[in-house]
């Protein structure tokens, strides 16, 4: 067992007295002597200073008890990695016991975790009667019980999932496809029989069920077997768990035949890999939201000390019809000869839609020609294309901020036929995506494909290391924690960066771009809105402001924390340069965080945090396709870009992409491994705000000349040092009057 050390400790480690140990955490000493033997026991110790509290007498072990069912079954591995991930960022360890739904076992797992002065227990089996509770109120351990219907005592703290209303869906969804007879194979603990029962009479369904004691496939064959035997017009079967299905599948290839063979629905975490193909739907559980309410729960009774009372809580489960394929090759066309031109950013996310468009191309038989550009060379060709009044473009991409020209121009295909006609595709991209990046003047000339937002990433470890805080806490009289100010963001980025401290185990505090372009503007602008600042307000010139004047004075300081050597002049040398560990921190938008938490790439693999921006006011990015006006061949181009920007193709690209423009993929778990930054997305998204523009203007490309030639260009002039901050803000106002 994990001993947790105390400020004694760390006292009779460094020779010192408890007095001065507190004198250097609290930051109240500058005898560079006591502070380095304090800081060497504390790292030697392995000393956490938020257990002060309990320095003297310290009662507790910084363990939690689990008992599980077992350690196969999916959804038990998704709880159990929650809660070992929440508990472990909170100091805690875990002991983890299985008992195959044995009540003997469980109660011998529970003895010993009271031997073993456990903090709190954690219990998910099926075992209904808990006929040791009793005792256990008795030696005043918390404990939670999660997952199954047990018979409940009062005192119990239960967090249990409700299936009433998904099976209700599940079997009302069923009646629509003619299924009358339905089977259940579940284990126990799920759903009371008579909960079961009461279904029918609401469905007007026959509903048969097998109950088992653990989900083993050997179990669920048997039952199945049993089941379809006994009644076998059975079209339709709900199984409560992925492992059990494999025993369900083989009993079924048994006794039916390829054409007689029942529908499947499974109890499981949905999984666009998993299930297509395999089930009719799932009944979707997130057991990681569960791990994540159990800690909170099991902490809050440890920490509370109180145990004796009731407390109830229930999860929805929900029913899902697993969809239509990405991919059918039955329904392939391969007899049409159209090809399309398509113009496309040339970005590792866009890259992503070429080799899904392998799929479209083979189902219907339309050739996919893609051309791909920088940013500057995109914006260039698209244009000639429209001022040539030419065909060899049929779909592009578009910057959102090109739109409003693009269409004064007459280059786009207005689109809000679409919208009329296809509500439901539309009803799950991201809430004010198609109107920030399609509609202008009230009609649709864009389907959003790329939308973005900015994060604030980070190193996890550097945030959570001890010694680091204790020495952030003595050199700036406050807790090293998250930035929520460009002030407090230029604190930690001195902090971690080795020239302004020796100590720091990182070169740089922060990555930011010093090519003076469009990217400066928008890290400029990160600053001047939460300053209260603005470029242009009411269609005036606004920037030569007090608050842009403290907005790039504390951009100019944040530059002195980076890497001045190397060329930092797009999001992806920034992506670069943090997925070395180099940098503590690096502002990015979603989509160019691609490959930060791959470990086949990425040296912080594993240790990526993310948050929203210092200031909260992220900049609104993001790409959307639209059609040449001139295209010849529109209606295919439709076709497609409503494909490449729809929920059939939404799984595969948001799997290799980690982004999505469909809100589900936010609220899905199932990519947080990969992409642990999605949770911020949304959150962010909502507070990210449109580059300011000057509206009338008879400038071509005003959107570039704005914020790359003139703010961006001045803006790194100011960084470099070639200019001061008075002489920045009068060149870049009086270049944008000049525009007007």
């Amino acid at each position: 067992m994990k001993y947790m050390a105390t400020i004694k400790d760390v006292a009779v480690f460094a020779g010192v007295s408890v007095g001065s140990v507190s004198n250097v955490i609290n930051g109240k000493t500058n005898n560079k002597e006591l502070i380095d033997k304090v800081e060497h026991a504390i790292k030697a110790l392995g000393f956490r200073p938020d257990a002060n509290a309990r320095s003297l007498k310290n009662t507790k072990t910084n363990i939690i008890g689990i008992i599980i069912s077992n350690f196969e079954e999916q959804r038990i591995q998704v709880m159990l990695g929650a809660i070992e991930k929440e508990l472990r960022a909170r100091g805690y360890s875990i002991l983890v016991k299985t008992t195959d739904n044995n009540r003997i076992l469980e109660k011998k797992h529970i003895e010993y975790f009271i031997q073993q002065k456990v903090d709190g227990i954690i219990v998910s089996t099926a075992v209904k009667n808990k006929s040791w509770f009793t005792k256990l109120k008795t030696d005043s351990i918390p404990i939670i019980f999660a997952d199954k219907k047990i018979d409940v005592e009062s005192n119990m703290k239960v967090i249990t999932i409700d299936y009433k209303e998904a099976f209700k869906q599940c079997l009302l969804w069923g009646k629509e496809q003619h299924h009358t007879k339905v089977g259940f194979i579940l284990e126990k603990g799920i759903m009371l029989e008579e909960e079961l029962e009461n279904l029918s009479h609401v469905t007007e369904q026959e509903l048969f069920y097998k109950l088992v004691g653990d989900y083993s496939s050997e179990s669920s064959f048997k039952a199945t077997y049993e089941l379809l035997y006994e009644e076998p017009d059975i079209t339709l079967l709900i199984v409560s768990s992925h492992m059990m299905t494999q025993g369900v599948k083989k009993a079924t290839r048994i006794l039916k035949t390829h054409k007689s063979m029942p529908s499947l629905v499974c109890i499981k975490a949905e999984s666009w890999i998993e299930d297509e193909g395999v089930f009719e739907g799932v009944i979707n559980v997130s057991y990681h939201q569960l791990g994540v309410k159990v800690v909170k729960q099991i902490l809050q009774s440890v920490q509370a000390g109180n145990h004796f009372y009731t407390q109830i809580e229930t999860i929805d489960a929900v029913f899902r019809i697993t969809g239509s394929s990405f991919y059918n090759a039955q329904n392939s066309r391969v007899k049409n000869t159209t090809t399309l031109n398509i113009a496309i950013l040339d970005a590792k996310v866009a890259k992503v839609l070429q080799m899904l468009t392998k799929a479209y191309e083979k189902q219907y038989g339309i050739k996919i020609h893609f051309i791909t550009f920088g940013y500057h060379e995109l914006w260039h060709y698209v244009t000639k294309c429209i001022q040539e009044g030419a065909s060899y473009i049929d779909a592009f991409m578009f910057d959102l901020v090109w739109l409003e020209e693009l269409v004064k121009r007459g280059g786009l295909e207005e689109l809000s036929d679409l919208k009329v006609e296809n509500e439901e595709y539309f009803a799950d991209i991201i809430e004010e995506a198609v109107e920030n990046h399609g509609i202008y003047n009230e009609k649709l000339y864009g389907l959003p494909f790329m939308t973005g937002t900015q994060l604030l990433f980070y190193q996890k470890d550097l945030f959570e290391d001890n010694t680091l805080k204790i020495q952030f806490q003595r050199k700036y009289g406050m807790e090293l924690k998250l930035p929520q100010t460009w002030d407090e963001f230029n604190l930690i980025a001195e902090f971690f960066t080795r020239s302004f401290n020796a100590n720091s185990p990182v070169t740089y505090g922060t990555s930011l771009i010093n090519k003076g372009n469009l990217y400066n503007s928008i890290e400029f602008l990160n600053r001047l809105w939460s300053y209260g600042g603005a470029v242009i307000s009411d269609n005036q010139v606004t920037i030569n402001s007090n608050y842009a004047h403290i907005a790039l004075d504390s951009y100019r300081k944040s530059y002195q924390y980076t890497n001045r050597q190397e060329i930092h002049d797009t999001w992806d040398t920034i992506a670069d340069d943090f997925k070395h560990g180099h940098t503590a921190m690096a502002v990015l938008y979603d989509s160019y965080a691609f490959g930060i938490n791959d470990s086949t790439e990425s040296k912080v693999a594993g240790n990526v945090g993310s948050c929203l921006l210092p200031g909260q006011c992220p900049v609104l990015g993001g790409w959307s396709f639209g059609i040449n006006k001139n295209s010849l061949v529109k209606d295919e181009a439709k076709k497609y870009i409503m494909w490449a920007c729809g929920r059939r193709i939404s799984k595969p690209f948001a799997l290799l992409s980690g982004i999505s423009n469909r809100q589900s993929f936010y609220a899905d778990k199932e990519l947080d491994g990969l992409y642990p930054w999605k949770r911020n997305v949304l959150k962010s998204y909502a507070k990210s705000r449109k580059r300011e523009m000057l509206h009338d203007s008879k400038s071509f490309g005003i959107h570039i000349q704005l914020y790359d030639d003139i703010i961006g260009k001045e803006i790194g002039k100011a960084l470099s040092g070639i200019q001061d901050t008075k002489e920045t803000l009068e060149h870049i106002e009086r270049q944008i009057k000049d525009l007007k």
